[in-house]
Order: C-alpha cells, then structure tokens, then sequence
C-alpha cells in the first residue's frame, strides 16, 4: 500500500501546487538553436572541443572530448588522475583543437584564454537555449587558435 501512497500524495501535491511542466520543456526556438549550434560545429574541418557540453561534438559527427567538470574534479593536487591534466594544457597550447565551443569566458580550461581567442558568436542573443534549471549557461562563442609566435619570437635577444 505504501508503494502505492508515495507517488500518490506526490501527485496530489504537484497538482495542489499547480505545476505546470511546460516551463521546464524547451521551446521550438531552442530546439532550432540547438541544431545551429551543432551545425556550426559540423562546418569546422578539423576537431572542435565542447567541453561544455561534449554530446554536441557528437551530434555534429565529431570525437567528443572531456567535459569541464570531469576536469575540475582531477584538477587538484592529490587527485589520483592530476597528471593528466597537464596533457591537456599541452593540447590546448599544441591547438589540438580548430576551436572551442566555449559557453562561460569566466570558467575555461587552463591556457584557453593564452593560446585561443575569441572568434565570432554561436547564436544570437535572446531568450533560445537558456537552460530552465541546472547550470545557468549556453553556447556563446568560438575561440579560435591564436597564431604561434614567429621564429624571430622564439629565439632569445641577443646582447
């Protein structure tokens, strides 16, 4: 019986309450973002990084990557699994990737914002892709490899 009242007064209290699931739903202006945002991934050659959101790589036919908050979780100095992430500073500084779909400029991986720059906008603004819970963020722009400094750059001043 108690298997049965659970879900029951559950129900009972949504519909007391009024809860209307359509705001939680997205909209068909979200769905269309969406196929934008994997269209667009799709268009680069070579990989593009989404660690945001790394289903989006696979939507667009592309390798998927690590996502963000895995790399957060070993980014630490007693993790089990901290000296990986130093190969992925080495792929962001090598340009492994074509670009990176970035969602929040306060939150990147390491060296992005050295080794990147920010190229041109996903979606236009407005309401599309907002997240209704969760983590309040959104496909925002591209960043794009910045060009390696010149030999003469390399090479240490002469006195």
């Amino acid at each position: 019986a108690l298997a049965w009242a659970v879900p029951l007064v559950v129900a009972g209290q949504l519909a007391a309450e009024g809860w209307n699931p359509d705001r939680f739903r997205a909209t068909e202006e979200d769905y269309e973002a969406g196929e934008k945002v994997v269209a667009a991934v799709a268009k680069f050659n070579g990989e593009v990084l989404c660690p945001w959101a790394p289903y989006v790589a696979v939507q667009a036919g592309k390798r998927p990557y690590f996502h963000l908050m895995g790399l957060w979780d070993i980014d630490h100095p007693h993790g089990v699994l901290v000296d990986h992430v130093a190969n992925i500073r080495d792929d962001v500084e090598d340009h492994r990737w074509d670009a990176i779909l970035v969602m929040d400029e306060r939150m990147m991986p390491t060296g992005v914002k050295k080794f990147y720059r920010r190229g041109r906008s996903v979606v236009p603004g407005g309401p599309m892709l907002r997240p209704k819970t969760g983590w309040r963020i959104r496909p925002r722009n591209f960043w794009m490899p910045k060009d390696p400094p010149s030999a003469s750059e390399d090479r240490p001043a002469t006195p």
